[in-house]
């Protein structure tokens, strides 16, 4: 006699064994934050050991400029063979040779006593950057789909944190009571120890065996096509959104100064809000992802920036001005949500997942690049308003280019 209770069992203990895989993936996914944490730290260490010691050596403006310019050359030159060398090695493999390159370099790089080479060895140690970040940024896109889009700008604001904040407050401290050969030696032991937490925590490879690979697949025909669309839109907003927060960092102070008449420290407020409301987002903007349309996420994120992008210029205190800084981090992070759901939806198997993370990887440095030279251009020339107004229409013109799409690419996935 057959037991008609049998599929109400099963029904009941699937929903246990989502669960159970779920936390198994949460298990991975702390391992891999902690691994893209510290290289976001070691970044923010390079970021303020640099200018300092390139004064040291005596750069002038100009020297120091081209210094500076070194550390996104690498992410550029190396992000795409990254993704290349992650078809064909594994990723522990891959993550070992960048971190154990990176080390080596900031062993030696303090002991630099002439610029030209200081500058030559921060091209070499900027080339070992993509090497772990594409990394760590596929074994993230292959997790996404299982962890849910609650957990979608984890990454981003674990590194985000990491290289904007604990790691500029590291340099500084250990600064105060040591010395830069120090504080490059232990950044060297830093890495070091993610190699071995790497491979003892295999953390980063992904499993295949019995379907433990949780990517899409391939989608057929026309949803494939609308796929590939929908991730040139991810990537060009991704670069965008990098682009604008070059802007805000680069141009806030002068706002602050020239248009509020506050000092220079009162005006890196408006930058630090900025921050707080795009890793805020990151980290809590994800359950909007859950139950909001894309295209009403995508829609809003776009108004946002661009109210704020026009506002902010036209302040006339701080408090207002904080709030609009606070709006723009908010969408720029609003807007990276989606798009890591895309490059997750677009990571449909071991060789597109590669490229994509390396493409990803890729949009942030291109898009502060062209944001950063071209807004100091065009200030050149004109005045921050306009700067900033600029941006704006940018932001609109892609408002109505996304609302004139097909309703099928604006209903998935952002």
């Amino acid at each position: 006699m057959t037991d008609v209770r049998a599929p109400a069992v099963a029904h009941q203990r699937q929903p246990g064994k989502v669960a159970g895989r779920q936390q198994r993936h949460f298990r991975i996914l702390l391992p891999l934050l902690v691994l893209g944490g510290v290289s976001a730290i070691t970044i923010g260490v390079t970021k303020s050991f640099v200018p300092i010691r390139a004064v040291e050596l005596g750069a002038n403006e100009v020297q120091l400029g081209l210094v500076a310019a070194t550390l996104p050359l690498g992410m550029l030159i190396m992000a795409l063979p990254a993704g290349i060398l992650l078809q064909r090695r594994s990723a522990t493999t891959v993550f070992s040779w960048g971190a154990l390159g990176a080390a080596l370099i900031y062993g030696t790089i303090a002991y630099r006593d002439s610029l030209w080479s200081f500058g030559i060895l921060l091209t070499c140690l900027s080339c070992m950057f993509p090497l772990r970040f594409v990394t760590v940024q596929r074994r993230f896109l292959t997790l996404l789909p299982v962890l849910g889009p609650a957990s979608a700008g984890w990454l981003r604001a674990t590194q985000m944190m990491g290289a904007f904040v604990i790691g500029p407050l590291f340099a500084g401290a250990f600064l105060h009571v040591g010395t830069p050969v120090g504080l490059m030696l232990s950044v060297s032991v830093a890495l070091l120890a993610t190699i071995a937490f790497a491979i003892i925590t295999r953390t980063l490879e992904t499993p295949t065996a019995g379907g433990a690979d949780h990517s899409l697949g391939t989608p057929p025909g026309q949803e494939k096509k609308d796929l590939v669309s929908r991730l040139r839109m991810a990537y060009l907003m991704e670069g965008l959104a990098q682009g604008v927060i070059q802007l805000v960092n680069t141009f806030a102070v002068l706002i602050a100064i020239q248009k509020l008449s506050l000092t220079a420290e009162q005006g890196a407020t408006l930058i630090a809000l900025h921050g707080l409301g795009f890793v805020a987002c990151l980290i809590f903007g994800g359950q909007a992802l859950k139950r909001l349309p894309p295209v009403l996420l995508r829609s809003c994120s776009l108004v946002t920036a661009l109210a704020a992008l026009v506002a902010m210029p036209l302040m006339s205190s701080l408090m207002p001005a904080g709030a609009v800084a606070v709006a723009l981090g908010a969408a720029l992070g609003l807007m990276n949500l989606q798009n890591m759901q895309i490059f997750a939806e677009a990571a449909s198997d071991q060789i597109r997942a590669s490229q994509v993370a390396a493409r990803s990887v890729i949009c942030g440095p291109s898009g502060a690049l062209v944001g950063g030279i071209g807004a100091g251009a065009i200030a050149r020339v004109s005045d921050l308003t306009t700067v900033f107004h600029i941006a704006a229409a940018i932001m609109a013109a892609l408002l109505l280019w996304q609302l004139s799409q097909p309703f099928r690419l604006l209903s998935r996935g952002g």
